[in-house]
């Protein structure tokens, strides 16, 4: 809620409005920060009057808490059928529904109109989940860029997935170039190169600009001599010393 102005405010937008009932439980045992009122998980707050409640049993579910290792106790809705042994972290149990077990504990969220529920794979190769808009592109390959036709198709980050990012070269007067996995609108004419890590040639400093090949001399722009392991694989005139 970008019209959210005070703490009190801010904590409505992420968690909703308190509920009287949880503010009474909360009132009549003070100091818990959260309990188990039959199939009610709640959580205390200060003023008690935006403590909240949420009914494990709508989630198929029952509140309990569960020991961790090292003490650590964590209460929630609990569902040995929705966060069975091995379940991921998150996963679709519908095209609109996401469900999470952390620790034991399960949550649901139903995705806003005009969303599903889409399940990819981190990094990691862990199976993860989450609400998308209908029309979005996801993408596994996040960083690379490729070219079709005159647009630049690249893989962003977006959370745990990488989401397709399109940009018409053609209406920025450019055009798309494109080098191994790595690609970007360019000056429509001439183009003398794609893409590529700046590299060292000598003194200078060498790298793609908009499709033309700019040297420059590190000495002229007032720097010390090109390395060209400066970031990595990518070169970089050093400071002087």
């Amino acid at each position: 809620m970008v019209r959210a102005q005070t703490c009190k405010e801010v904590s409505q937008c992420l968690h909703g409005d308190g509920d009287a009932v949880a503010g009474a439980f909360c009132n009549a045992h003070p100091g818990v920060l959260s309990a188990c009122d039959g199939a009610h998980f709640i959580t205390c707050a200060d003023p008690s009057d935006e403590s909240s409640v949420i009914d494990c049993a709508k989630l198929g579910a029952n509140c309990a808490e569960n020991k961790l290792e090292g003490g650590l106790v964590v209460r929630g809705c609990a569902s040995p059928t929705l966060c069975f042994s091995g379940a991921p972290e998150t996963r679709c149990v519908s095209d609109h529904e996401v469900v999470s077990c952390r620790d034991g504990i399960v949550d649901k969220m139903t995705c806003a109109a005009g969303e599903r529920c889409v399940a990819h794979h981190d990094p990691e190769g862990d199976q993860v989940a989450s609400c998308a808009a209908v029309n979005e592109k996801r993408c596994s390959d996040i960083g690379a860029a490729a070219c079709d036709g005159d647009n630049l198709v690249e893989c962003i980050s977006d959370g745990h997935f990488g989401r397709v990012r399109s940009t018409d070269c053609a209406a920025h007067g450019l055009s798309c170039g494109a080098q191994g996995r790595d690609a970007a609108c360019v000056a429509a004419s001439p183009v003398e190169c794609a893409p590529f890590p700046p590299k060292c040639d000598g003194a200078f400093l060498v790298y793609c600009a908009e499709g033309v090949v700019a040297k420059v001399a590190c000495a002229a722009i007032g720097l010390g001599v090109c390395d060209p392991s400066a970031h990595g694989p990518e070169a970089a005139c050093r400071p002087r010393p």
